[in-house]
């Protein structure tokens, strides 16, 4: 194992002292292909399609979802669970927000979830319908601790489950779903 650099310590202190984590996990951490200042990272500015999403996460150890579209959603939820990817997702509509962790060949995928996006005009854009701006904090917040956990192995995931937040009323409720024994991605 690599002996952690001074502003390695520095840093990520605070994680390695927690008996959750420690240097053994940090190490984990360090290795993902998350974002992190020790690692170099390409950005790029192209629009998920079902085309492109395959080669998009290519690679890497974790996706964080944090698309505006359906037609994305569905993409990279596909090329995720044929990857064997773990999938982190949120969404947003207004003042409430949505995550949870998909894992390939153990939960229920997006598409288990929605099995079908909603008629094109049904659901207004954030632009159209408005946002409450700290919302898509919050659940960033939460996908970025998901990938935390799975990048390092510990801790219970939202697998297996929706969790719901309300802003307005500063609710979080979890609820358990099952995949789709139809599901046309992920059904065995």
């Amino acid at each position: 194992m690599s002996v952690f650099t001074e502003d390695q310590i520095r840093r990520y202190s605070r994680h390695i002292l927690l008996p959750q984590v420690g240097g053994r996990r940090q190490r984990k951490l360090l290795a993902g292909r998350a974002l992190n200042p020790d690692l170099d990272f390409l950005p790029r500015r192209e629009r998920i399609t079902p085309e492109n999403a395959a080669a998009l996460v290519e690679g890497f150890d974790v996706v964080i979802d944090a698309l505006d579209n359906f037609e994305g959603r569905y993409a990279l939820n596909e090329a995720c669970v044929k990857a064997g990817i773990p999938l982190c997702h949120a969404a947003i509509y207004r003042l409430d927000g949505q995550a949870t962790t998909i894992l390939p060949g153990k939960t229920p995928c997006y598409r288990c979830l929605y099995p079908e996006p909603p008629p094109a005009g049904l659901m207004p854009t954030c632009r159209d319908a408005g946002l409450l701006g700290v919302v898509p904090a919050v659940m960033a917040l939460i996908q970025a601790t998901e990938a935390i956990k799975i990048l390092a192995g510990f801790g219970n995931l939202l697998a297996g489950q929706v969790l719901s937040y309300n802003a307005m009323d500063m609710h979080f409720q979890k609820v358990a779903v099952r995949r789709d024994p139809n599901c046309p991605v992920c059904a065995d």
